[in-house]
């Protein structure tokens, strides 16, 4: 289990109070691990935190792909993307 998951509770004990659970899981904004007979299930992580984590995510996927791009010489120059943005820009 990934060291940054430090809330580990049994899915049992996540039954018998899960709105307690959830407002912890909400004011800590940190993972929490739920377990079967020890072994990790489920992770479940705050909607706020979950959100950041896909944009951060979606990023990184650009930034890959632009890579790549780049590698295989399919970009453009820079110089020619800015004329262009100037020039939609003028247009309003």
């Amino acid at each position: 289990m990934n060291p940054a998951v430090k809330d580990i509770h049994s899915v049992a004990s996540f039954r018998r109070d899960p709105s307690g659970m959830m407002a912890k899981l909400k004011k800590s904004k940190r993972p929490m691990a739920l377990t079967v007979k020890g072994e990790v299930k489920a992770v479940l992580i705050d909607p706020v935190v979950f959100e950041r984590m896909a944009d951060q995510l979606d990023a990184i996927s650009g930034i890959r792909r632009g890579l790549v791009q780049a590698k295989k010489r399919l970009g453009r120059p820079a110089g020619e993307v800015f004329d262009d943005l100037e020039h939609d820009l003028a247009r309003g």
